[in-house]
């Protein structure tokens, strides 16, 4: 059954490469949910082979996070939906001084997070707890930036996800929210979540990313409202510009 289950997810995608409706996108959200990836057999399966190839794509988010936090020292970073680790790891690598924060909602996903962790000997600067998008156990205000790559399109529920990510955010601070163009969220779709979650439209952007395969992908970032600390201590520096 959940090898049907995938070849049919496969077939759903092909379907919507070539035509991208908002119908087909809720179709391949509604297989992929019911895959069992996050269950005992499929997180090892995305372990062992699903996660490595998307290695290029964590080596981006990464850049893209550690340009983004700029100068910022010892920042706190909570990546949502970690699956099995491999991003914390990237991130690790170019925030040395960075406290990172793996969150998921699958037992599952945060064991084979925890045996990649312990491998890459990365366990006293990265944790990794149990959470769901739509319920952060952290405080307001905790975190410097939030990440999430390939999981937006398995939210129950965005606009509460939405403003939860924003609920933790240090003031000014934002959360990068990358997915695959033909599950992530349309822009039809942010013009409603925004409206649900009572955020300003303006603090919620999305590109298409550039290069290759990247082109495959959309970054979403939300803003939290405020200035960053960073900014209040020199209000007279020009911000980093951002990739």
């Amino acid at each position: 059954m959940r090898r049907r289950g995938l070849v049919a997810l496969t077939l759903a995608i092909v379907v919507v490469i070539w035509r991208q409706q908002l119908a087909s996108i809720r179709v391949i959200r509604w297989l992929d949910q019911r895959s069992g990836i996050d269950g005992p057999s499929g997180a090892r399966i995305y372990d062992a082979l699903l996660a490595p190839l998307a290695n290029w794509l964590y080596e981006r988010v990464a850049a893209d996070v550690a340009t983004t936090l700029g100068e910022r020292v010892a920042p706190t970073i909570v990546d949502v939906g970690t699956g099995p680790g491999l991003l914390l790891i990237a991130i690790a690598a170019l925030c040395p001084t960075a406290t990172i924060i793996g969150i998921d909602p699958a037992e599952p996903m945060r064991a084979a997070a925890g045996r990649r962790l312990a491998r890459a000997h990365v366990t006293h600067q990265i944790s990794v707890i149990a959470g769901a998008a739509e319920h952060l156990p952290l405080p307001d205000s905790s975190v410097d930036l939030v990440v999430s790559s390939l999981a937006s399109h398995h939210w129950s529920e965005p606009a509460t996800a939405i403003r939860e990510l924003l609920r933790v955010l240090r003031p000014g601070s934002c959360a990068l929210v990358y997915d695959l163009r033909f599950v992530g969220f349309t822009d039809r779709e942010l013009d409603a979540l925004a409206m649900l979650a009572g955020v300003e439209r303006a603090a919620i952007t999305r590109r298409t990313l550039r290069g290759g395969l990247l082109r495959l992908f959309a970054q979403v970032t939300l803003t939290a409202p405020g200035v960053p600390v960073g900014d209040r201590q020199h209000p007279h520096r020009t911000p980093s510009r951002r990739t």
